[in-house]
């Protein structure tokens, strides 16, 4: 067990904890944050006295052992919705292990929202943080505009700041509708379409279907026919959603009015949910 050993720092007269089972670090190893991780990770130093650290409780007593982890990563808990919060640079949790079983936190969102994942070690509180922040963002984030309440303000900067939100829509791609007309086909399965609505943004314009589309689906159309599908673009590759199938003529203006009614009236009682009609 790691032994936890005390000594006065000199220079700005505060108290200096060294938590480790080698020894005791020199004061120069302490940085402002009062956090030093060595090559092994597994000693660090936390300065006391000057309110809440890592690991220090407030009343100058820490936790018998603590421990960081870098993590690049916070997954989505199950059932997940997502494939998780990708970070825009590593993050330090700090596990200390108490009477009431191992707890995970993230040192800044300890102190705004007081997320502190329990486990019974240090994987179960682990999943238990990450669970907490996937219900903060839900509730503090991923929501509308106007139900933003001014004093969480800080909470989604600091949130804002840890994850990398490019990289997450690029993860969850939202569903893409495709909707065009066969102009040739091919033999090399990528026949020619005119867009109505395309990939990568197109609307209104003609070319020869992507290598990512191919789909055999694709083969079953003939020149002239009109199709609809519904895809997932992620960076590599694809997800159908509803593969190419033929459809009326979009440009007719019967079946674009029928197309708007069919689209469900959605309440936007739940977080990343807006009506898409009035009611």
């Amino acid at each position: 067990m790691s032994e936890i050993k005390k000594r006065t720092a000199q220079g700005n007269g505060r108290r200096a904890v060294r938590v480790t089972g080698q020894g005791v670090a020199s004061p120069s190893a302490q940085i402002p944050f009062g956090l030093y991780q060595s090559d092994d990770a597994r000693s660090f130093s936390l300065k006391a006295g000057g309110g809440p650290g890592i690991g220090d409780h407030g009343d100058g007593t820490i936790s018998q052992v603590a421990r960081p982890r870098l993590v690049q990563r916070l997954h989505a808990p199950p059932p997940a919705e997502h494939h998780g919060y990708p970070l825009r640079r590593p993050q330090l949790v700090i596990f200390n292990r108490e009477k009431a079983g191992v707890t995970a936190e993230l040192t800044e969102l300890a102190r705004l929202a007081g997320l502190r994942g329990l486990g019974t070690d240090e994987d179960a509180a682990l999943r238990d943080l990450e669970r907490q922040f996937d219900q903060l963002v839900r509730e503090k984030v991923r929501i509308p505009p106007h139900a933003r309440r001014p004093e969480d303000d800080r909470l989604r900067l600091v949130i804002d700041y840890l994850i990398d939100w490019k990289e997450f829509d690029r993860e969850n791609p939202t569903p893409h509708l495709l909707w065009g007309q066969i102009v040739s086909q091919s033999a090399s399965g990528r026949p020619r379409i005119h867009w109505l609505v395309g990939p990568d943004g197109m609307r209104e314009q003609t070319g020869v279907l992507p290598r990512k589309l191919v789909s055999p689906y694709f083969l079953q159309l003939t020149d002239g026919d009109w199709f609809r599908a519904v895809v997932l673009e992620y960076p590599g590759h694809v997800e159908w959603v509803e593969p190419p199938a033929r459809s009326p003529d979009p440009t007719d203006p019967e079946v674009r009015q029928a197309a708007w009614d069919a689209i469900p009236r959605i309440v936007a009682d739940k977080p990343d949910v807006w009506p898409l009609k009035g009611s």
